[in-house]
């Protein structure tokens, strides 16, 4: 009987061994889940408004395989921005880098309030004195872009429109 359940135990072994478990489903595409989308709105060629006075291009596009949105900004004047967004999974917060030919640098963060997304930085002043501004993208339902930057003197108390500008796709 030994030698039956040894022999028996030993083609198990064999069989089983050349056996494979199922191979573990792919893992998706890095930077397709829904927040890597919730900018999409702000993607395209743009006339950029004050008011009503042309101050502006602005070419916004998604890069890094999907999982960032750049903006390329030219004034009419000689201004220039650029700025790289992107979602950031360990917090669940987006965040901006904008950097212009000013000299001047922002770090922004904040997340979706609606459909508009809002986000914060915290500055200071050449003097030192510190302050907040908060930027607003509003998709509009003519299918242009609310972008509005407040700023705050008071820790978020107050505000006041530092900007206000309108973004109208290019033809």
């Amino acid at each position: 009987m030994r030698p039956v359940l040894a022999a028996l135990t030993l083609t198990l072994i064999a069989t089983t061994a050349g056996a494979q478990a199922p191979a573990p489903a792919a893992a998706p595409p890095p930077c397709t889940a829904a927040e890597y989308a919730q900018m999409d709105f702000w993607v395209g060629r743009w006339d950029v408004f004050n008011g009503k006075d042309h101050t502006g291009r602005s070419l916004i596009e998604k890069t890094v395989d999907g999982c960032g949105v750049r903006e390329t900004f030219t004034g009419d004047d000689d201004y220039r921005g650029t700025s790289l967004s992107w979602y950031d999974l360990t917090d669940r917060r987006w965040r901006q880098t904008y950097l212009n030919n000013q000299g001047s640098s922002s770090r922004f963060e904040g997340a979706l309030s609606g459909t508009d997304m809002v986000m914060v930085a915290h500055k200071q002043t050449v003097k030192g004195y510190p302050f907040q501004a908060r930027m607003t993208l509003a998709p509009r339902s003519d299918g242009t872009v609310a972008q509005q930057e407040e700023i705050s003197i008071d820790g978020g108390k107050t505000w006041k429109i530092g900007y206000a500008f309108v973004y109208r796709r290019a033809n």
